[in-house]
């Protein structure tokens, strides 16, 4: 059951990440996106790619 929370848990913070970058993306095409909202963008979307590969190969027996 706890390997299901985690998965979850994960999708949900995924999730939450798109949609900061979609607005990114939104904010980016109407040539509004500050160069520190752009980089908060990139550090997020870096750090939780780290962060999920990591849980899941731990989860998964790595």
């Amino acid at each position: 059951m706890r390997s299901v929370f985690r998965e979850d848990h994960e999708q949900f913070r995924t999730q939450m990440l798109r949609v900061f970058v979609d607005d990114c993306l939104a904010l980016h095409l109407r040539r509004e996106l500050s160069p520190d909202r752009a980089a908060m963008a990139k550090l997020n979307a870096t750090e939780m790619q780290g962060r999920v590969l990591d849980e899941f190969l731990q989860l998964h027996g790595g």
